[in-house]
Parts: C-alpha cells; sequence; structure tokens
C-alpha cells in the first residue's frame, strides 16, 4: 500500500490533538478551537424557556456541539465577564416551539482554555504508539495505515461482489485486494 508522507503527518496530528491539553487563557479573549466552560441563560420574549439554560457547560467553539449561532455567540468572551447575544433556532430544529426563533443568552464564562496538542516526545511515542523512540513511532503509524488500506480495499471488493459488480476474489483479502480495480492506488 502506499502511503504519502501526508496521511502520516496527519494521523500523527489527530493523535497529537486526541491527547490535547488544556492552558488556561487568562483574560484573553475565547476564539474558534478554544474551551469555553460557561453558564448561560436563554430568554425568548424575556423569559427563560426550558432547555435554555445550563451551568458549567464545556464548550469546543467550532465544533459543532451547539448551534453555531450559539458558538459564535460565545466567541469573544472573557473570563469572569458576561456576554449577551442573539441566536435564531433553524427551522428543522427539534423542539416545535424554538423553529425558527430568535432568542436572547446571557453568558458568563467561568474559563477559557486553549487547547495545545501533545507534544511529540518520548512519552507520547510510548502512549499513541507503543515505541521507544519518534522513529519507530512513524513505523508503527505507517504499519497501521498500510493495514487499514488494505483492509478497506478488501471491503470494497467484498462489497462489490455482493452487489455482482465482480466476481468474488480468489485467495485472502490481501491477495483480493491487489486485484480490486481501484486497488492500483493502494498496491505495494
Amino acid at each position: 500500500v502506499e502511503l504519502a508522507p501526508k496521511e502520516i503527518e496527519e494521523r500523527i496530528e489527530n493523535l497529537r490533538k486526541s491527547r490535547s491539553t488544556f492552558a488556561d487563557k487568562g483574560s484573553e479573549a475565547a476564539a474558534t478551537g478554544d474551551v469555553v466552560t460557561v453558564d448561560f441563560v436563554g430568554t425568548r420574549n424575556g423569559e427563560p424557556f426550558d432547555g435554555g439554560s445550563a451551568t458549567g457547560q464545556r464548550i469546543e467553539l467550532g465544533s459543532g456541539q451547539y448551534l453555531s449561532d450559539f458558538e459564535k455567540g460565545v466567541e469573544g468572551i472573557v473570563a469572569g465577564k458576561d456576554k449577551t447575544f442573539d441566536v435564531t433556532f433553524p427551522e428543522d430544529y427539534g423542539e416545535e416551539t424554538l423553529k425558527g426563533q430568535t432568542v436572547q443568552f446571557k453568558a458568563t464564562a467561568k474559563k477559557v482554555e486553549k487547547k495545545v496538542p501533545a507534544e511529540l516526545n518520548a512519552d507520547f511515542f510510548k502512549q499513541a504508539g507503543g515505541a521507544e523512540t519518534e522513529a519507530a513511532f512513524r513505523e508503527n503509524i505507517e504499519k497501521g495505515l498500510r493495514e487499514e488500506g488494505l483492509g478497506l480495499v478488501a471491503a470494497e471488493t467484498d462489497r462489490d461482489a455482493a452487489l455482482g459488480e465482480r466476481p468474488p476474489p480468489e485467495g485472502d483479502g490481501v491477495d483480493a485486494g491487489r486485484q480490486h480495480p481501484r486497488a492500483h492506488a493502494l498496491a505495494d
């Protein structure tokens, strides 16, 4: 299976992000990618509405955990400060009474943190890849990606055979993958 160096770097970056730590931003404003611990109260026509309030919610801005209008409204908030903003619920929102409605939220940021991807060091290599060195770690990543690629080719071959697009392959999944019409991109 051929791999572009970019694929290996992307996997490593994803592993680093998945093992991120958080650094307090102090008085810096929240930005996309930051995690904000916030209390909020939503009101419609000046009255709180069901499901519109929470305390101690951790929100990663830009993650899509909340409505995009809400996440955008929280952007720029500073720890210890309040911010009031409008949110328009989409027409296809699950709660009938909120569909298409514009409401107002008052949010109080308890903490604003920046995600810090894990460092590439001996501890990371052991935890994320079971390796002692960066070279061994990278080899493990490459090997895993190659195995995933062969598995995908075998799965496509099985799917195509089930759909009658081509006769079932002979041999194991590795050999079968090499016979698959799309296998040329993944072949050794």
